[in-house]
C-alpha cells in the first residue's frame, strides 16, 4: 500500500470503505440506476422484472469491474450488468435520458450524506460533548491566562476548554443545516433528450420529486455537472471544524508542555527510542498532522471542483475520488485527540503555583477600579511600577496604602488575590 490510510491506519478508518472505496462507489451507483429504472418505468407504465437485482453482493461487483475493463467506462458498465438481470422490455429504459454524471453525482452526494450521518456527526459529537465535560470538570481551576505568550488575566482551565467546544458546535450546527444536492437533468443539465423523447412529461417536476424521494436537494440549475454549491460549502466549514481543532491540539500541547496537563502512561510503552523518561502528546500530534493533510484536500476540492471548462470538463471526476481520503485524515485526527482528552489530567499544583508567581496580572484590576474612582493616570502608576519587572503582591500593597482612596478601597485592592480574579 502507498498510503498510510489503507496501510498503516486502515483498521483505524476501515468503517470509510461503506461509503468511499471504490467498491462502495459502484454499489452506490448501481443503487441509484435501478431506483431511477422502477422511476421511470412506472413514468412508461413499462414493465419490470428486477427480482434479480434485490441484493448487490461483491461478486455483482466484481461482474461490474470485469464488464469494464472490457469497455473501459464504469457507468456504461453498470448499466450493462443491469440489463443482463431484466426483463427485455424494460432494458431500454436503463440509464434513460441520463449522462454519466448524473448517476455519479447522485452517488456521491449520498455516498457524502450517509458518510456525515452515520459516521462524521457522531464522531465529532463526541470530541464537543468531552469538552464540555471538562468544562464542567475544571470550571472551578483557576489558572494564568496568556496572551502573547505572556502572562495575562486569570481564566479557568473549564472555560478554556468550553471555547473550543462552542466553536466546533457552531460550525456542526452550520454543517448539520445545509442539505448536500443531486442532479439528473441530462448531457448539459437542460433535459434535452427527455424533452425530445416525450414532450408531455414536466421532466422538472419528475427529476425534483425524484431527488428529494432520495434525501437530497434537487440541483436544477446545472451544466452536466452538479456544480455541488451546498457541499463545498459544507468542505468549507469542515476546514474551519478542523481549524479549530488544530488550535485546540497546539493548546493543549502547549499546556502539556509548561505542565499544566499530566499524561496517563501506560507502563509498556515507550516514548523514545533513547530517552527512557518520555511521554509525549504523540495523539495530538498525530491529529494535527492530520487535520492539516485533510484541510490541503478539502481546500483543494473547493477551489477546483466550482470549476469546469464549458458544460464539462473531466479534471473533477479524478480529484472526487479523493473525497474519502480527506474524510479519513479527519476521522483518524479525531479518533486521536479523543485517545488524548483520555490521558490528560490538570496538574493543580503547577497551575496555582504559576499564578501565584505573577502577581503582576492585577495591575489591570487596580488601574480598571480606580478608573472608576476617577483616580488621576491609575494605567501610567501601575505601568511604571510592574511593565517589564518582577514585583511582589507586597510591592503592591506599599503602593495601595499610599493611594489617595479611603481605607474601604485600599482594602478591597488589598483583598484581591491572582486566584480569585476570573470574572465570571
Amino acid at each position: 500500500m502507498i498510503s498510510p490510510i489503507d496501510g498503516r491506519y486502515k483498521e483505524n478508518v476501515k468503517e470509510l470503505e461503506k461509503y468511499f472505496s471504490e467498491e462502495a462507489f459502484t454499489k452506490y451507483r448501481l443503487d441509484f440506476e435501478v431506483k431511477y429504472l422502477h422511476k421511470i418505468c412506472n413514468v412508461f407504465d413499462v414493465k419490470l422484472d428486477d427480482s434479480r437485482l434485490k441484493e448487490f453482493t461483491n461478486e455483482d461487483i466484481e461482474e461490474i469491474k470485469k464488464i469494464e475493463l472490457k469497455i473501459n467506462h464504469d457507468v456504461k458498465a453498470i448499466e450493462y450488468f443491469i440489463s443482463s438481470r431484466i426483463n427485455e422490455e424494460a432494458n431500454n429504459f436503463i440509464h434513460f435520458g441520463l449522462t454519466s454524471e448524473d448517476a455519479n453525482n447522485i452517488a456521491y452526494s449520498l455516498m457524502i450524506k450517509d458518510f456525515l450521518k452515520e459516521v462524521y456527526f457522531p464522531q465529532t459529537e463526541k470530541i464537543i460533548c468531552e469538552l464540555n465535560a471538562m468544562y464542567e470538570k475544571y470550571n472551578k481551576i483557576v489558572m494564568l491566562g496568556r496572551t502573547h505568550g505572556q502572562p495575562a488575566s486569570p481564566t479557568t482551565l473549564g472555560k478554556e476548554m468550553f471555547n473550543f467546544s462552542d466553536r466546533l458546535n457552531k460550525n456542526l450546527k452550520l454543517i448539520k443545516s445545509i442539505k448536500i444536492e443531486g442532479k439528473i437533468n441530462g448531457a448539459v443539465g437542460n433535459w434535452n433528450s427527455f424533452k425530445f423523447a416525450e414532450p408531455n412529461i414536466d421532466w422538472q417536476k419528475f427529476s425534483r420529486d425524484f431527488i428529494t424521494e432520495l434525501g437530497l436537494e434537487p440541483a436544477m440549475i446545472t451544466t452536466q455537472i452538479n456544480p455541488d454549491v451546498n457541499l463545498l460549502n459544507i468542505m468549507t466549514i469542515i476546514v474551519n471544524f478542523n481549524n479549530v481543532l488544530v488550535d485546540m491540539c497546539q493548546d493543549i500541547w502547549n499546556y502539556i508542555s509548561i505542565g499544566y496537563f499530566s499524561q496517563k502512561k501506560k507502563e509498556e510503552e515507550v516514548g523514545s527510542s533513547t530517552m527512557p523518561h518520555k511521554v509525549n502528546p504523540i495523539n495530538f500530534e498525530n491529529a494535527e498532522g492530520n487535520l492539516k493533510i485533510a484541510n490541503g484536500l478539502l481546500q483543494t476540492f473547493v477551489n477546483t471542483l466550482a470549476i469546469s471548462r464549458y458544460q464539462r470538463d473531466l479534471s473533477n471526476s479524478t480529484i472526487k475520488r479523493n473525497y474519502g481520503v480527506s474524510f479519513a485524515h479527519s476521522i483518524l485526527a479525531y479518533k486521536n485527540i479523543m485517545k488524548g482528552l483520555d490521558k490528560i489530567y490538570p496538574n493543580e499544583i503547577i497551575i496555582f503555583e504559576d499564578l501565584e508567581k505573577h502577581p503582576e496580572i492585577l495591575t489591570e484590576a487596580y488601574q480598571t477600579y480606580l478608573r472608576r474612582l476617577n483616580y488621576p493616570n491609575p494605567y501610567e502608576l501601575f505601568k511604571n511600577v510592574s511593565r517589564g519587572e518582577k514585583v511582589t503582591l507586597e510591592d503592591f500593597h506599599s503602593i495601595i496604602e499610599k493611594l489617595n482612596v479611603s481605607d474601604e478601597h485600599k482594602s478591597e485592592l488589598k483583598r484581591l488575590r491572582p486566584q480569585n480574579y476570573v470574572g465570571y
